[in-house]
């Protein structure tokens, strides 16, 4: 290969590089400011994550004990009775979609963008 053609390649993945950084970073994140929960398949409740800066919210159910927290734009898991844990090694989650799963105790934890008026729908979104 001559000189000018690893100049393309190289251009290709910064190109490609700053496409992919930008898209995830902030077309998904502006629009998350929900979390919903949801046990065994059913929502038990919607919190605004500007709303509830800083605020311990507890989940009990026939499954189990959990409690996660808002602060910071971002919620995690704080306390869950499950035997494995997995769910508080979680990574605390800010962006539209992303999930905490507490599968023992049938508990999902996603952050969902609000409610948009008709009309301002999105059509599609690229991953």
């Amino acid at each position: 290969m001559k000189k000018g053609d690893f100049l393309v390649v190289f251009g290709i993945l910064v190109t490609a590089l700053t496409i992919t950084w930008f898209g995830q970073n902030t077309l998904v994140a502006s629009t998350a400011n929900d979390v919903v929960v949801q046990v065994d398949g059913k929502q038990v409740g919607r919190y605004s994550i500007k709303d509830n800066e800083g605020k311990t919210i507890e989940i009990n159910n026939k499954y189990g004990h959990n409690a996660f927290v808002i602060e910071n734009g971002k919620v995690h898991m704080s306390h869950s009775d499950c035997r494995d844990q997995l769910c508080m090694h979680m990574p605390a989650i800010s962006k539209s979609n992303e999930t905490i799963v507490c599968l023992p105790n049938r508990l999902v934890l996603t952050v969902l963008a609000p409610p948009q008026a008709p009309g301002n729908d999105v059509d599609v979104v690229l991953h």
